[in-house]
């Protein structure tokens, strides 16, 4: 049986709407430990800041044991590696990803990777959705 709780699903940011030009930048850390299921990553790319330069961006999504960036791998199949590639041709571009925490280690950390040059930089933002596991009273 389903139960839905008030305030169990939970909202927030793991990197902020900000003009990314930096290849291979690691977002902010995301304990799943109290998450149930299936967490929504909401990938936004905004229009680079100037022209058109070529340049991709890339967003993987990535897990680790630790709460270190730098122990994290790629999750995996297809729904956590290489997810995410942004438009080259001036215009805003969006995508839903899927972290199962069933699947992978505790913690959920995005990874930027800017292919084609970083100029024009161009504003990426990602955030999550997800069910907290929540005992009725």
């Amino acid at each position: 049986m389903n139960v839905d709780l008030i305030g169990s699903l939970s909202y927030g940011t793991l990197l902020a709407p900000i003009s990314e030009a930096t290849n291979n930048t690691a977002g902010t850390v995301l304990d799943t430990q109290n998450f149930i299921g299936e967490i929504a990553v909401v990938v936004n790319q905004g229009v680079p800041t100037a022209g058109d330069a070529g340049n991709q961006f890339k967003v993987l999504l990535q897990a680790s044991a630790t709460n270190n960036a730098s122990n994290a791998t790629n999750c995996v199949g297809a729904i956590g590696s290489i997810v995410f590639t942004g438009t080259t041709n001036n215009t805003a571009s969006s995508a839903v990803l899927t972290f199962d925490k069933r699947a992978e280690f505790r913690y959920l950390f995005p990874r930027v990777v800017i292919t084609g040059g970083n100029s024009p930089a161009a504003p990426i933002s990602i955030t999550y959705v997800g069910m907290l596991q929540q005992q009725p009273n």
